[in-house]
């Protein structure tokens, strides 16, 4: 296949992965679960960016003029009713952070990273200002990770496995389910591809630029979701290791690589970190962590037969104190509590995996975990089944790929994929009990899948040839 053709064939998968996302935006393009959702909070975040109002609670909207509001929010106060009521939310939670409602507009908040707000508000600073807008425009962003992880197959394993990894992410549930929502799993795995495709360049050729490359992708993905911090540790854990042993460069020039790597990284976050610690005197990407890890590892979790709640924010009634005032402090005590709760479910790991893993993958076979999907990720019926037996094929796929990139002695590669893949299943594990955090994890095991597809189509080619029956010519004399 020539490279021209095989661009081609991408721009294909790019057109498709588009128009198969913007049809389901269309008819399932309503965020149904109140303006207080998740689903809400970063684009409501991002137009407050676009008022001048940058990081903000986005409960200040409460107390913009009508015309600076986002349509969805004019919505709401137009109807007398629905508008007290957010008022009177909006009232509880200033006095909770101590403030006046006046003041939530001034307040610095850091309860996510910067960057999902920062790539929604491009739409709205172009006039595209309602949330289907910034819908179609996810939609362009999930068609474009498709792009992403056809080229990092490729610099990978070749131009086949590019094809079919572009393929895999254009119509999976694993990646179009999250581009239906305005969160921050589009753009997690948008950055993750582009992490991965960078890695790979460099693999292939160990260059200055392309090591910048690295750095630049790895800190965007870490300034969409904190979490990610695990993930990033074990690929550089990995990559490290193979700049410093395996690849044919002095040692001033890997010292000099990896030193690009990480000053590249910490010089894209250092803006955001030196803000985090103006702010609330430490340096850090999301202050929610304090309240993610108790809540997911909370006396719920740590008593009785359960192993964590689906819900990020445990309702159990455990009488955990309030980490929420993410304005004014971290919560160290809810911390040291989750970590305590940790190290319980390390020691006991084997249930813990099995349960919080098997809920993954048996999402659609369960009442409890159905309802939850079905109501907190707005997800319809048929894409949580979808999504179900997707997990799986991906799975599978891919652990035939590394058993065909083991014969093939591609055992480094196959490292750098399975370590982040296995890092973000320690994210689900140990930390953080929610079904969206396996999103980032899709990244790597479509890669490793792209192989093991393309092996099952070899195999099918070779024996149709062989059961081919042979035609021979008769000659008349």
């Amino acid at each position: 296949m020539s490279g021209k053709r095989w661009w081609i064939i991408v721009l294909i998968i790019f057109v498709i992965a588009m128009a198969f996302r913007l049809t389901l935006a269309v008819q399932d393009s309503e965020q149904t679960t109140g303006i207080n959702n998740d689903n809400y909070y970063y684009y409501l975040e991002g137009y407050l960016i676009t008022e001048g109002h940058f990081f903000t609670e986005p409960s200040c909207m409460a107390e913009l003029s009508p015309g600076q509001m986002a349509p969805i929010a004019q919505s709401y106060f137009n109807n007398p009713v629905l508008g007290n009521q957010l008022k009177s939310q909006v009232n509880l939670q200033a006095n909770q952070f101590g403030i006046r409602p006046t003041q939530l507009c001034t307040v610095t908040t850091a309860e996510y990273p910067p960057m999902t707000p920062l790539v929604y508000a491009i739409p709205i600073s172009l006039g595209f200002k309602a949330v289907n807008d910034v819908l179609y425009f996810v939609a362009l962003i999930g068609a474009l990770t498709s792009v992403l992880m056809a080229i990092g197959a490729r610099l990978a394993f070749g131009k086949g496995p590019g094809i079919i990894a572009g393929i895999i992410t254009a119509i999976s549930p694993c990646f179009f389910g999250f581009d239906l929502r305005t969160m921050s799993e589009p753009i997690e795995q948008f950055f993750f591809a582009m992490l991965i495709a960078a890695i790979f360049l460099y693999v292939k050729k160990h260059t200055k630029p392309r090591a910048l490359l690295i750095g630049i992708a790895l800190a965007f993905m870490i300034l969409t979701r904190g979490e990610a911090l695990v993930i990033g540790a074990v690929i550089l854990a990995i990559l490290f290791y193979m700049i410093g042993r395996k690849y044919e460069l002095n040692i001033k020039e890997k010292l000099l690589h990896v030193g690009i790597i990480l000053c590249s990284t910490l010089l894209i976050m250092s803006p955001w970190l030196f803000l985090t610690y103006k702010q609330f005197g430490v340096p850090i990407v999301s202050i929610d962590g304090g309240s993610s890890l108790a809540d997911s590892n909370s006396q719920f979790t740590y008593y009785g037969q359960s192993t964590g709640s689906w819900n990020a924010f445990n309702s159990s009634g455990a009488n955990i104190p309030a980490s929420r005032r993410y304005h004014h402090d971290l919560s160290t005590f809810d911390q040291n509590q989750a970590t305590s709760f940790i190290l319980h479910h390390i020691g006991r790991w084997p249930v813990v995996v099995i349960d919080r893993v098997g809920r993954e993958y048996f999402v659609s076979y369960s009442s409890n975990q159905f309802n939850f999907v079905k109501d907190f990720e707005n997800w319809r019926p048929w894409i949580i089944y979808a999504y179900a037996i997707s997990i799986w094929l991906t799975t599978i796929a891919a652990l035939y790929g590394i058993i065909l990139l083991r014969k093939d002695g591609k055992l480094q590669k196959v490292a750098l994929l399975l370590g982040a893949a296995l890092g973000n299943y320690a994210i689900l594990i140990f930390i953080y009990a929610t079904p969206r955090v396996l999103a980032a994890s899709f990244v790597p095991m479509t890669l490793l899948a792209s192989v093991g597809v393309g092996g099952v189509i070899s195999r099918i080619k070779k024996k149709s040839l062989i059961n081919k029956p042979m035609h021979s010519e008769t000659v008349e004399v």
